[in-house]
């Protein structure tokens, strides 16, 4: 995963699986779209167009994670990142809505920029007539966003269809879990009906639309298997506490301690990739070994070259062990802090919350 930049605090990744989809839409748009409705242009002007077609391409999926991320907001709802990946993009949020109506919005905003970012493409391809260059990329951005806003409408979880779908069944039951359950059984339903549909249209002689329609319902079939997975996860944390499961009495290191010291000390002995950082009782920071190895043999403190504590980085005692694991997935220092009222009073690694996962499902109710 690639981490590239924050907005409003968020943060933007990048999956690896990104460069290869982004290469494949600039080579059709560079040998297919371009060359059949620009004839007589260069190669390199199509190469040229290809590139900044598909970067407002993924500028538009961008646009539309960030819409959701926003609603979320609106709702109390934290934004753990955004990922761009293979098939477009995923806010990943750190708990889940707090009621259908909620996850409703969240859901439905998605498809709504994208056909409003189709619309005022089209807008700009009229005042663009004219100019062919400009004509065809605002034409080929009207036809794919709204490609992208009414296919995401589709009820198969976690497309944005399908956790409309699931805010509709969690109004009508009541039982988010058996939602979410439903919600994602149906996204595999479909999702092995775009598959078929591949290997339908593979046999009928189309090998490109088969193709991605195969790795499609492949995609989404993976997705909506793993946010069954995820589902089922997070109803055995989400009522444990943070305190049920932590790590009291972690170590930690002063800011004013010479990084070297710390080296050669803590971070040695202990054979962990960061400690928590302190001034008096208060946790002020990570010192991660990376930053650590960077700093060898200068006069550095650790306040130097400690990384600050940010949201992504600290629980409270009270909060779900869910958040805890949700925050151990989207930070670098690889553990979360557990603060209550500004001082340290415990860690949570990974393997902690394994440990409550492992535990019979009574020892989770009676811890939480």
């Amino acid at each position: 995963m690639i981490r590239l930049f924050r907005i409003g605090g968020i943060p933007i990744r990048l999956d690896a699986g990104w460069f290869f989809v982004f290469g494949l839409i600039v080579w059709s748009l560079a040998s297919g779209y371009f060359p059949y409705v620009l004839p007589g242009g260069s190669d390199g002007a199509y190469w040229a167009g290809g590139v900044v077609a598909a970067l407002l391409l993924f500028t538009s999926v961008l646009l539309h994670e960030l819409s959701h991320a926003l609603v979320a907001r609106a709702h109390g709802v934290g934004v753990a990142a955004i990922t761009l990946h293979v098939f477009g993009g995923v806010s990943e949020l750190e708990t889940e809505p707090p009621d259908p109506r909620a996850e409703f919005g969240i859901a439905i905003i998605g498809p709504i920029v994208s056909v409003t970012l189709g619309g005022l493409a089209f807008a700009a391809r009229q005042v663009a007539a004219g100019h062919d260059w400009l004509a065809a990329l605002f034409t080929y951005l009207a036809v794919v966003n709204v490609v992208v806003g009414v296919f995401n409408l589709v009820p198969g979880f976690p497309l944005d269809g399908g956790r409309i779908l699931r805010a509709m069944l969690w109004w009508w039951s009541g039982r988010f879990e058996r939602a979410s359950e439903i919600a994602s059984r149906v996204g595999m339903g479909v999702a092995m009906l775009l598959a078929a549909l591949g290997v339908a249209r593979l046999l009928a002689g189309e090998p490109t639309g088969g193709v991605w329609f195969l790795l499609l319902g492949l995609f989404l079939f993976q997705a909506a298997r793993r946010a069954h997975d995820v589902a089922r996860i997070r109803s055995r944390l989400a009522p444990v506490t943070v305190a049920s499961v932590m790590t009291p009495s972690a170590v930690a290191v002063s800011s004013q301690a010479a990084v070297d010291d710390v080296r050669n000390g803590e971070l040695a002995a202990l054979e962990l990739g960061s400690l928590p950082v302190v001034d008096g009782d208060t946790l002020v920071g990570f010192l991660r070994r990376v930053d650590a190895d960077r700093a060898r043999g200068r006069a550095f403190s650790v306040a130097e070259v400690m990384a600050p504590i940010r949201p992504d980085v600290v629980v409270a005692p009270s909060d779900s062990a869910w958040l805890a694991l949700t925050r151990l997935g989207n930070n670098d220092v690889g553990r979360v802090a557990v603060v209550d009222r500004g001082r340290l009073v415990g860690m949570v690694a990974r393997e902690d919350v394994a440990r409550a996962l492992s535990a019979p499902r009574p020892s989770l109710d009676r811890a939480a």
